[in-house]
């Protein structure tokens, strides 16, 4: 079992998006396997991937690290999971890297330690990881303990965004629009990076386009119903802040009732589509 299609399973006992995704990555998982998830406790699921990992099994061993971060199926365990998340890099598991860069650059489990997050950041990127290239586009182009290069940062970021990561599509859209890091500005290209961030679930791509769209920006002309199926989304989430709101009252007076219906209709059915990757 991959970690990616784990943090899919994970999604039968609790939600782990909600801070910066409302769908996870779509990565494939089958029927029998997703109907299997739905009778797997948490303590067996961790108990059957500890086996596996403990076996050399590299993507378990992030698996194993992963639970014992959120605490899921056993006691939350910082140490352990930098632990495994090590066994994991020097089993040669990109991941592995990746988030033993996240541990040393947060301090989680051990001391915050940037030179030791880059070096593992520089290791991830270079086998592959997506991920990895995201965090180290924000270190060049903000010069943060490597030498700002915006060149090489901007590189980064296309590559990841290129990728699939919905942070860094948002990140990139932003750079468009407003004309940053030597990039000229250009809202079409923002318009269309922010579209590709919030139709992968990315929560600050969704208010980003949603603004776009309300306000006309790389577009012809506003789509206030377009604004408002985003803003839906929105709110079916979970978010019922008075802004959010007022914004959705706001936009219903602007447009027919037919238009306000269609809005609402397809926010349930993005929503929906979005939870079914869930467990394809």
């Amino acid at each position: 079992m991959s970690y990616k299609i784990l943090f899919c399973l994970l999604t039968t006992f609790l939600v782990l998006i909600h801070a910066s995704s409302l769908v996870a990555s779509p990565d494939e998982i089958s029927e029998k396997t997703a109907e299997q998830s739905q009778a797997i406790s948490p303590e067996v699921l961790f108990t059957t991937l500890l086996v596996n990992a403990e076996k050399g099994q590299p993507q378990d061993m992030i698996n194993v690290g992963y639970l014992y971060e959120r605490g899921i199926g056993v006691t939350k365990n910082f140490t352990k999971a930098l632990r495994w998340y090590e066994k994991a890099a020097q089993a040669g598991e990109p991941e592995g890297y990746h988030r033993l860069g996240l541990c040393y650059e947060s301090g989680l489990g051990t001391a915050v330690d940037l030179a030791k997050a880059v070096d593992d950041f520089q290791k991830a990127s270079e086998m592959g990881s997506i991920s990895a290239k995201y965090k180290l586009a924000s270190y060049y182009l903000l010069g943060t303990y490597l030498p700002k290069d915006e060149t090489k940062g901007m590189a980064l970021l296309i590559n990841a965004a290129e990728g699939g990561n919905s942070n860094a599509a948002n990140e990139l859209a932003a750079v468009y629009l407003k004309g940053l890091f030597g990039q000229k500005a250009d809202p079409v290209k923002a318009n269309e990076w922010f579209t590709k961030s919030a139709e992968a679930g990315n929560l600050q791509g969704i208010k980003n386009l949603a603004v776009m769209l309300k306000d006309g920006l790389g577009a012809k002309e506003p789509s206030p119903t377009e604004a408002l199926r985003w803003y839906l989304v929105l709110w079916k989430a979970g978010d019922n802040s008075p802004a959010l709101n007022k914004m959705i009252s706001d936009l219903r007076e602007g447009i027919s009732e037919k238009q306000a219906n269609q809005a609402d209709l397809d926010a349930e059915k993005w929503l929906k589509a979005s939870r079914e990757r869930l467990v394809r």
